[in-house]
């Protein structure tokens, strides 16, 4: 599985603002670590269900979730070229370190996305690739980092584009519990 680590930490770089509320105060930041009886709530599960268990783990281990959401699309770019697909499904979802002492640590954050990174490359060929990028984020009155991670799987139809993305976000849940 393809897999790479950014850093965006420039100033016109995306933030998260943890605890959120979109502009129109529709969609807001859920708390699923304290309260993981809400993930089934999530539109985004809704749709996508096997996103479930990815928010479950990830927010039982040393990660809270912030944001998620998943979708398809046939707007392919050059990052998608080498996977000679007519479509893809993807997913992100912004997580951050569950330990505040871990919250600005970057040496931290750098070297578990390595791990992860590692992991996933080890891992079976698969017609998707992940794209972790650790970003700047607000937590009340302290500043820190988190990460969104991306899953893609790519396929000839929905069917096939979500098998492989299917597969992909437990193999980046796996790679994540173990870094």
């Amino acid at each position: 599985m393809d897999a790479e680590l950014s850093v965006e930490l420039g100033a016109g770089d995306p933030t998260l603002a943890v605890p959120w509320r979109s502009p129109d105060g529709v969609n807001a930041y859920v708390d699923l670590r304290t309260h993981p009886e809400l993930i089934e709530e999530l539109s985004e599960v809704r749709q996508f269900p096997e996103l479930a268990e990815f928010l479950r783990a990830v927010n039982r281990s040393r990660f809270t979730s912030a944001k998620c959401d998943a979708w398809f699309d046939q707007l392919m770019d050059v990052n998608d070229e080498p996977y000679e697909a007519k479509m893809k499904c993807a997913s992100y979802v912004d997580l951050f370190f569950a330990d505040a002492q871990k919250l600005a640590d970057f040496a931290t954050h750098e070297t578990t996305a390595r791990n992860v990174i590692q992991n996933l490359r080890r891992l079976v060929e698969l017609s998707a690739r992940a794209e972790i990028i650790i970003r700047r984020a607000f937590f009340e009155e302290n500043e820190g980092l988190y990460w969104t991670i991306y899953v893609f799987g790519y396929g000839d139809s929905v069917e096939s584009a979500r098998s492989s993305w299917r597969r992909a976000v437990g193999l980046a849940q796996s790679a994540l519990l173990a870094a």
